[in-house]
């Protein structure tokens, strides 16, 4: 920067022209300027500035304009520094040449950072740095066209800025602003840049620098093709895989329809399906199947095992050849074929290929059920088929007596059943796009590429669903196994220690009854009795106890096993509501996308509209202006054309004189050439009458053959100059006519093109203006039915929802009367062993009852501390949120109130400048002349109605983003709960205060604008009354305008306060009841849960688990609905580029077919007038003959008549 300071010179602006008050000059700069694309311009100018440009988009080409104008062609720093003390509007001196540095080391700077940050790709999306309909595109034009027009002296600049390092280097090629939409196939991929583009998106490889652009002739188009199918092969992409015969450069540049579908089904293939169903995975899942096949046919037949290569459960299956694979010849589609057969094979449906096979609709319903049967049972698929009818009727041609009962319309309403019932249970698997109609499959033979799209998404599907069950089964089966070996473990010890303890008593008793017996021998007999009897009645006790322990065992084998039922039936329910809950998580998130894109394509169509506004107005002005300077240069032209006029008849007298000597010495020269072979010929002539009366009698025949020489050289001679002369006046003519009658067809030709030219511009705007209404009328027709869907998605969901929660209601309430009867009979049974056990025994129970007793209590303070933690974490987050609602909200403040006092500043400078414009103006009206004081009446009268249209845009353009602003706002307090009284007290006292700082805004904008009318009026008193008229009535209407405007304000205000405030209690009602179905619904959880805690690990890690899997199966099924959206997309905009381009083939069509005819007119009438000069030249041909032969019989009678003289 400062060897670019150092390296401008002030001076080497042009004098004569004042920056500061030559408005052409002004408009002449901000052209070059908008040369630059607005992104790019926008970013160059808040770099270069050092602040943010408040503009409402990329493209606010009025918001740019009054940037520039305020802050490029003129500085406000630099006004204020060299205004006059007293004289407003004037300024010192210095200031025109402090102007002329400042805007020239702007623009140059400007020029030097947008080339640099083009070369360093700034922007991700690299969008082109000069607009498409922009002269200059390169920085060098610019900066040429920028010396050329504001310095002087200057050749080329470049040179100059060269030797203080300046140097641009950017150029914007025609590759750079191709468009690569698609609208018809058949001719939009002949060129081959756009399957370039495309090979070079999904190969991540430059092929773009390769083409060669523009494409004009066939074999740029051969080329540009045969790179980008070089670069597949490269990458894998087979192209001699199609029925049709190979994909060639030839076929594809001669738009063969059927092979340039083949090449983009195989990119498809390759990139697509490749992707979402790995080999090995498929393969897998397959030798799965077959291995579970093979067992259930070991245990059903009872017979030696098949080879699974040659036969599935006693069906054949046969190698498909190379010729019998479909439309791809590909390992993946043969295994995809197997895994097909293999799953129909469990219910003897044959598969052969993915066309006939699938046309009833049998296989894909199959597929669903072996995975999925709660959401397709086996009574809803149809077996009696149009396709089992054909297998039906040929196993009839064979055997005499089958017969079959069903008629063909029959097998059809079967078919199509089982195609709706394949679309409601797809409805379930929202990762699978169903790509199928009935119409489509039904009585015809599907499309082969269609039908394997749609059952590679499902067997993805399918097969992650299987993987994830299979997962689930085994952990559910290692996690039953280590339970049960945990409490067989703790039962045998438990045993184990109650047999010690047994034995241990039992001697201890024993020793003791042994003392006493032997103290006492008499009682030694009864003792042993005693003993004898006792050992029988324990005996008998751990017998009867045995019996009822092992009754108790089965009893509560039988509880667990319901225990077990009732479980799994509650994990179906949640399983059900977390489908149900993902299903309108995904529903609801694409309305809300469908919205973000309809409030894009408004803003779109808004920015679209105001920039044809402003085009438009641009165009009015530039014909005004236009207009004054022809009428400026008429009379300059006028008197150079009288000039050229006036050199040009004295030329042309001259060259007529020059013509004239030319041809009378041309003539002289003829003459005197005549005279000589007359001369000449008198001469011979004599020479030979005396040769022949000297030697007449002795040499008759040699003065014959003499006078036939001296005839022969005569005619010779007179032919050859007839025919010179004539040759010459004949190139002559033929020149003439030449000229004249290329410069009539040159001149019918410009205008039949003019006349096209209008016409096909014509149509090109019809057209364009016919599809423009047809694609919003189209977006309005989606939006609506939309809408129409959501509405009814809510209406049905909140059915659904208060039906499922009166099962469940109904179902916790059966739950806990069972439970509630099972433990009563468990706790009975529980007395009365513990009355019939021994003391020893309860010991032992009082024992276990302590140690569950700590373990109860362990596991509830573990769940009221995880409780606890939650209801911490809730409310730090709910904090969180308000703290992230409140500081969004201050910063939307904060951002509001600079960009109000930016525009208060701007609305200032406006003020200054159009005051110090206006004093000028009158200064220079008082000093000029009636004519020009009116013509500058009326550009300033447009120049004011600009400024007016211009602060109502802006005005506009605030209003709406206030009302955007208020609109997401308004979305975000829906999605509070817990601060909504906080928050709209906050946001009441917020809108006050705001509405206090318009009011007092408007104040002073109004204060301003009334003392700015008072000046205008007291300025232009001098001027004219009309002019005071003008203003004043403007003055008037801008405020009856603005009460307007404050009055639906203010209505608009009240209305939207009523409508929140009724949103916002309706939305609390329907909290309150939604929470008191969520706290009845936790309270019967929390019991459940209590009775429960043993299985709540494995619910943890499923949940966990299913979680994962249904995450990453929602970022596939995102990703896919992402690039069939794309093409979806690609494909109509390919649909509008084909019929643009077949109606402009039309034209040039018709224009060829003109230009054919008039060169077949123009050879034809010069094949017409070469005939004409031969058959002249065979008529001249035929006359001289005839002269030869009269002079020969003329010199034959002198010749007699001489000899008659002589005898």
């Amino acid at each position: 920067t400062q060897s670019l300071s150092s390296g401008i010179n002030a001076e080497y602006g042009r004098s004569d022209r004042k920056l500061d008050a030559d408005l052409g000059l002004k408009d002449q700069l901000i052209d070059l300027l908008l040369c630059y694309n607005p992104i790019w311009l926008r970013l160059g100018l808040e770099v270069l500035y050092e602040e943010i440009i408040p503009l409402s988009e990329h493209r606010d080409l009025p918001g740019l304009l009054t940037f520039l104008n305020t802050r490029f062609v003129s500085n406000p720093l630099l006004a204020s520094q060299y205004a006059h003390a007293t004289v407003p509007g004037s300024y010192g001196a210095g200031y025109e040449q402090e102007l002329r540095r400042f805007t020239l080391k702007k623009f140059l700077m400007l020029v030097l950072l947008l080339d640099t940050a083009k070369s360093a790709r700034v922007i991700e999306l690299d969008p082109c740095l000069f607009c498409l309909s922009s002269p200059h595109k390169t920085s060098r034009s610019l900066l040429i066209t920028f010396s050329n027009t504001f310095l002087s002296g200057e050749g080329d600049v470049t040179k100059h800025l060269g030797y203080i390092g300046y140097k641009v280097q950017h150029e914007q090629k025609h590759i750079d602003e191709f468009d690569y939409s698609i609208k018809r196939i058949s001719s939009d991929l002949r060129d081959g840049v756009r399957l370039a583009r495309l090979a070079e998106i999904i190969t991540e490889t430059s092929l773009t620098d390769k083409l060669r652009t523009p494409v004009i002739s066939k074999l740029q188009k051969e080329f540009n093709v045969a790179l980008m199918l070089n670069q597949l092969m490269v990458e894998g992409v087979k192209l001699d895989n199609v029925p049709g015969g190979p994909i060639t450069k030839y076929a594809v540049v001669q738009g063969n329809q059927k092979l340039t579908l083949a090449l983009i089904w195989n990119i498809i293939f390759q990139y697509s399906i490749n992707k979402i169903l790995p080999l090995e995975q498929l393969r897998q899942e397959v030798g799965i199947l077959r291995e579970i096949l093979s067992r259930k046919k070991q245990l059903k037949m009872k017979s030696a095992e098949q080879d699974d290569d040659d036969y599935v459960l006693g069906l054949p299956t046969r190698r498909l050849s190379v010729d019998e694979r479909g439309f791809f010849k590909s390992e993946i589609l043969v295994a995809l074929l197997d895994w097909c057969k293999v799953v129909c094979s469990y219910y003897d449906v044959p598969v052969d290929n993915f066309t006939v096979s699938f046309s009833d609709g049998r296989v894909l319903c199959l597929l669903v059920h072996h995975y999925h049967p709660q959401l397709l049972p086996m009574n809803r698929i149809r077996m009696q088929t149009s396709l089992s009818h054909q297998i039906d009727e040929l196993n009839a041609s064979r055997d005499f007596f089958s017969t079959s009962s069903l008629s063909p319309n029959i097998h059809k309403d079967n078919d199509k059943e089982n195609f709706r019932s394949l679309s409601d249970a797809m409805k379930g698997l929202n990762e699978v796009p169903y790509m199928i109609t009935t119409n489509d499959m039904v009585g015809t033979i599907p499309d082969e590429k269609v039908v394997i799209t749609f059952v590679a998404y499902l067997c993805a599907a399918l097969v992650d669903i299987s993987q994830d069950f299979r997962a689930a089964q085994k952990i559910q089966r290692a996690w039953r196994r280590t339970k049960f070996l945990q409490r067989h473990e703790e039962m045998m010890e438990k045993r184990r220690a109650i047999i010690k303890i047994q034995a241990l008593a039992r001697t201890t008793l024993a020793k003791r009854k042994l003392e006493e017996l032997k103290l006492n021998r008499e009682a030694i007999i009864a003792a042993r009795k005693e003993f004898a009897a006792r050992r029988i009645q324990k005996k008998w006790q751990d017998f009867v106890a045995t019996k009822e322990a092992r009754n108790e065992f089965k009893k509560k084998c039988v509880a667990v096993r319901k225990i077990q039922v009732v479980y799994k039936a509650i994990l179906a329910e949640r399983w059900r509501d977390r489908i149900s809950a993902a299903t309108l998580i995904q529903k609801t998130w694409r309305g809300h996308k469908e919205r973000s894109r309809y409030r894009v394509m408004k803003t779109a169509s808004t920015t679209i509209q105001s920039a044809y506004r402003m085009h438009v107005c641009r165009k009015e002005f530039a014909r005004t202006k236009l207009a004054v300077q022809r009428i400026a240069s008429s009379w300059k032209s006028r008197q150079v054309i009288k000039l050229a006029r006036n050199d040009f008849l004295c030329k042309r007298s001259a060259v007529i004189c020059l013509q004239k000597v030319a041809r009378g010495y041309l003539a002289r020269e003829r003459v005197k050439k005549i005279r000589s072979a007359v001369l000449m010929q008198s001469l011979m002539r004599a020479y030979q009458t005396r040769a022949a009366a000297q030697e007449m009698r002795n040499k008759r025949e040699l003065i014959a053959r003499q006078i036939r020489s001296s005839v022969m050289i005569q005619r010779v001679m007179r032919g050859y100059l007839v025919r010179k002369h004539l040759q010459e006046q004949t190139n002559a003519a033929m020149l003439i006519q030449e000229r004249f009658r290329s410069y009539l067809l040159m001149k019918l030709q410009r205008q039949n093109y003019q006349e096209i030219r209008e016409k096909v511009v014509l149509l090109q705007s019809r057209i364009r203006g016919y599809l423009v209404r047809k694609h919003l009328a189209l977006q309005h027709s989606a939006a609506t039915r939309i809408q129409a869907a959501y509405r009814g998605h809510l209406a049905r969901t909140y059915i659904q929802l208060q039906h499922y929660s009166a099962t469940v209601i109904q179902e916790a309430v059966l739950g806990y009367l069972q439970m509630k009867a099972d433990r009563a009979w468990f706790l009975q049974q529980r007395a009365a062993a513990v009355t019939i056990q021994a003391y020893w025994r309860m010991v032992v129970v009082m024992r276990d009852v302590e140690l569950m007793r700590d373990a109860v209590t362990i596991i509830q303070s573990a769940w009221r501390m995880c409780k606890e933690r939650r209801c911490y974490l809730q409310k730090k987050e709910a904090a969180a949120r308000i703290q992230r609602a409140w500081r969004s909200a201050r910063m939307r403040q904060q951002t509001r109130d600079q960009k109000l006092r930016v525009l208060r500043v701007v609305l200032m400078i406006q003020c200054n400048y159009r005051g110090r414009s206006l004093r000028t103006e009158l200064v220079e009206q008082q000093q000029s002349a009636v004519r020009i004081q009116s013509m500058y009446r009326g550009y300033k009268v447009r120049r004011e109605i600009d400024n007016q249209h211009k602060s109502a845009a802006l005005i506009q353009n605030c209003y709406r983003g206030y009302k955007n602003m208020r609109c997401a706002r308004t979305k975000f307090l829906a999605m509070r709960t817990c601060a909504i009284l906080i928050q709209s007290h906050i946001r009441t006292l917020l809108v006050r205060k705001e509405l206090a700082r318009a009011n007092r805004a408007a104040t002073l904008i109004q204060s301003h604008y009334r003392g700015l009318c008072i000046r205008r009026s007291y300025l232009q008193q001098r001027s004219a009354v009309s002019v005071i008229q003008q203003h004043v009535h403007a003055w008037l209407v801008g405020r009856k305008r603005r009460q307007e405007y404050l009055k639906l304000r203010e209505a608009a205000i009240v209305l939207q306060s009523r409508i929140r405030g009724t949103q916002t209690r309706q939305h609390i009602f329907k909290q309150a009841v939604s929470a008191t179905k969520i706290q009845a619904t936790w309270r019967m959880y929390i019991t459940r849960t209590l009775y429960l805690n043993q299985r709540d690990a494995a619910v943890k890690i499923q949940a966990t688990w299913r979680k994962h899997q249904h995450r990453r199966r929602y970022l596939a099924m995102r990703q896919r609905s992402i690039q069939i959206q794309a093409w979806y997309k690609m494909r109509r905009q390919q649909v509008a580029f084909k019929r643009l381009r077949q109606s402009a083939v039309t034209v040039q069509a018709r224009w060829r077919g003109y230009a054919a005819r008039k060169d077949y007119q123009r050879v034809r009438r010069a094949v017409v007038t070469v005939q004409a000069g031969i058959r002249g030249y065979k008529a001249r041909r035929n006359v001289s003959l005839k002269r030869r032969i009269l002079s020969q019989q003329l010199t034959l009678s002198q010749i007699r008549a001489i000899e008659l003289l002589l005898t």
